[in-house]
């Protein structure tokens, strides 16, 4: 039964592989993207320990894997439907100078760069929390500006849009090569495709699809190794890691691994019984923006709502062995952490946040409406961010994309509107 779990989820991921081999324009698409995330994220270890009933026992296994096949598929159904028996309107496009758009990106990029030259500083022990989570709000208003700023290069190019282009990139680079970041990696491929794509109808090979999947499985089991040295300082030590071995040891369910621990949680938290219903969203909104620093420790842990799945206990009661705990700074996965909320209804998530996906993509795909290009390309980042971490912190983490969004095109906005009939 392992072994046909395991054959089930991993022919639902290629499928969509197979249809972006026949049509390119589905690697700017949900499922694919879905597919890609779980054969780099996923499948690697659940193939590694499909053997290993003393890592991962047969119930935890089986159940993760058909958990994840449902809310996969949920998904995949959630997209395609969604759009089918619309019926063409009127739709309304406001007219912005691109010009003043430009302007006011540059304030806030150059804002971000100051952030993430301080949060630089920062020792790896210091990055959890205080000054450091403060600092997260302007930089993470990076990203949105970039994706805004690159589109409108690709419009109409000019020399000061390139140089802050460069600039964010090199930052990218330093967040990937110094703080090991493995999202940034993706974000950043996300970042430079997707305008390509919308703005200039260029399309990524085929024959890049597959080794995209090693690049992937490389990133993230090499990354986190590399940055318990880069973070450090100590760059001397990283000629001793063997990327073959790192790879090779999280796959088989050693170091740390994220889907490990997700296959146990979501047994303890079957067991249990007992779901957070949403709390979760809630109380990641209050950790990010109810600031200690601002507003005082007691006050931000009287606005938290205390968490009816206590998985700490819970692992603890289950334990299997010796150092078998419920590690708390693990990604927790897409799939379990709709499970944490809702138990097997979670899957509902993953169909309604595939119908949001959809009606986006028909936005932007029209390209007759850039700032509904802008907005796709900088939300599709939360596409696989649902799948690697939690879709619920969505709504915490996209607050500030959507600030630099609505103010770049207030700011920029021309009092004038265009009237056209929207295509189906």
């Amino acid at each position: 039964m392992r072994e046909f779990s395991f054959i089930l989820l991993l022919i639902s991921t290629i499928i969509p592989v197979i249809q972006a081999y026949k049509d390119r324009d589905k690697i700017y698409q949900l499922p694919f993207l879905y597919s890609m995330a779980v054969m780099v994220w996923i499948l690697p270890t659940l193939l590694g320990v499909i053997d290993n009933k003393k890592l991962v026992t047969d119930s935890e296994y089986i159940r993760y894997c058909l958990f994840s096949v449902l809310c996969y598929w949920a998904a995949i159904v959630g997209y395609i439907t969604y759009g089918n028996k619309r019926k063409p309107k009127v739709e309304v496009i406001n007219a912005y100078d691109p010009d003043k758009m430009s302007r006011f990106l540059y304030v806030i990029m150059v804002i971000s760069f100051g952030a993430l030259i301080v949060m630089g500083g920062y020792d790896a022990e210091s990055r959890n929390g205080g000054t450091y989570a403060v600092l997260l709000y302007p930089a993470r208003c990076l990203r949105p500006a970039t994706i805004m700023l690159l589109t409108l290069y690709l419009v109409k190019p000019s020399k000061d849009k390139m140089f802050f282009l460069i600039i964010s990139v090199l930052f990218s680079l330093k967040i990937i090569i110094i703080d090991g970041r493995r999202s940034e990696v993706f974000n950043l491929m996300i970042t430079i495709v997707f305008p390509l794509f919308f703005i200039k109808n260029i399309r990524v090979k085929r024959s890049l699809i597959l080794p995209a999947v090693f690049v992937g499985v490389f990133v993230i089991t090499v990354l986190p190794a590399y940055r318990n040295y880069s973070l450090k300082g100590n760059f001397s030590s990283l000629a001793d890691i063997s990327p073959t071995a790192v790879m090779a040891s999280y796959v088989v369910g050693d170091n740390r691994n994220e889907v490990v621990d997700a296959a146990r949680n979501v047994e303890v938290a079957d067991l249990s019984g007992d779901y957070n219903w949403g709390i979760t969203l809630y109380n990641a909104f209050i950790y990010q923006y109810a600031s200690s620093n601002i507003f005082g420790a007691k006050f931000k842990e009287e606005l938290m709502i205390p968490y009816n799945l206590d998985l700490v206990k819970l692992r603890d009661q289950h334990a299997k062995y010796d150092g078998d705990e419920y590690r708390y700074y693990l990604s927790p996965t897409g799939f379990a952490a709709v499970f944490f909320e809702f138990g097997y209804l979670g899957f509902i998530l993953f169909f309604l946040f595939a119908i949001i996906t959809k009606r986006y993509y028909l936005k932007a795909i029209r390209r007759d409406n850039i700032s509904a290009i802008m907005f796709y390309c900088f939300f599709s980042t939360f596409i696989l961010f649902s799948i690697y971490d939690s879709m619920l912190f969505i709504p915490t983490n996209i607050i500030m994309y959507l600030l630099v969004f609505v103010g770049a095109r207030k700011f920029s906005r021309i009092h004038k509107k265009f009237y056209i009939m929207e295509k189906v």
